[in-house]
């Protein structure tokens, strides 16, 4: 028997509703056992592998949340749902206040590791500091351990605050340029060369930085993995219309579009929604460049 179109979404809906009401009557923390942990993480990657599809990205979050809760904020787990955080929110959600909200779940998520931390109950013990130097403080003393939670919070506060008044961006750029120094001083190549993508969207962003600086990070990051899409993206909505470089702009943003977006598979789902935003770009390229 051959379904229709409608029918298959339809199906794949009540899939999607079912799952999220199994979820929410799960048991407490306090009564998960181990196989309850072993099942939110195996289901969590499981819809995680098929995150180009919004449910299966969105159940995913679901269940690496669930994972987290019972986990006692393991780093490992708690990076799979800050990053799932980032991508729901980025690449899956378009209604402006739930991508803030998710941005911003990611971002208390992190931060809420970095705190339960050793390093920041040493420094929050030992000190009258403000809870912005502890958390500056704790920052530039984290082990390597804690690069994909710094990296996941710069990645969620960032988006965030991408598009919001000077005044909401300038509270935190202390506390953002030390985590992107910490990074790039722990591990500059994590994710694709991330941190040095981040720090060039960060010195265009914020006023008063070098614009030449900013395109130097991104171009260390493009050189190093030309196949992580969202460098060029980033490169050309941001740092080619401030500097008003049309050329460059159309440039990366057509090479995107060629490019062929399985080239790293970890990153597939992200290259593709990529591809998609170039296209978007590309057609604004007037407006943008009024």
């Amino acid at each position: 028997m051959r379904f229709t179109t409608i029918q298959l979404k339809f199906s794949a809906s009540i899939v999607f509703i079912s799952v999220l009401f199994i979820l929410s009557c799960s048991t407490t923390q306090s009564n998960i056992t181990k196989n309850d942990l072993k099942f939110y993480i195996s289901q969590g990657d499981l819809h995680w592998e098929q995150r180009e599809n919004p449910d299966q990205a969105r159940l995913a979050k679901e269940f690496y949340s669930k994972a987290f809760y019972a986990s006692e904020q393991r780093i490992d787990l708690s990076t799979k749902y800050i990053r799932s955080c980032y991508f729901l929110g980025h690449y899956i959600e378009t209604d402006a206040a739930i991508k803030d909200s998710i941005f911003q779940e990611g971002a208390k998520i992190a931060m809420g590791v970095i705190h339960h931390s050793s390093v920041f109950h040493s420094i929050s013990n030992t000190t009258n500091l403000s809870i912005n130097e502890i958390e500056i403080l704790t920052l530039q003393n984290l082990g390597s351990e804690y690069v994909p939670i710094i990296y996941w919070w710069v990645a969620n506060i960032g988006r965030y605050l991408i598009d919001k008044p000077i005044g909401d961006r300038l509270k935190y750029t202390e506390l953002v340029k030390t985590a992107l120094q910490r990074l790039i001083e722990l591990d500059p190549n994590y994710y694709y060369g991330g941190p040095y993508r981040l720090l060039g969207t960060f010195y265009v962003r914020v006023p008063g930085f070098d614009m030449e600086t900013a395109k130097s990070y991104f171009q260390t990051s493009l050189k190093a993995y030309p196949n992580c899409f969202s460098t060029s993206v980033l490169m050309a909505q941001y740092s080619c219309t401030k500097a008003v470089n049309r050329e460059q702009f159309r440039s990366l943003l057509e090479n995107v579009i060629k490019a062929n977006p399985n080239a790293i598979y970890d990153i597939a789902p992200e290259n593709k929604y990529e591809q998609s935003f170039a296209k978007q770009l590309l057609k604004m390229e007037f407006l943008l460049f009024e």
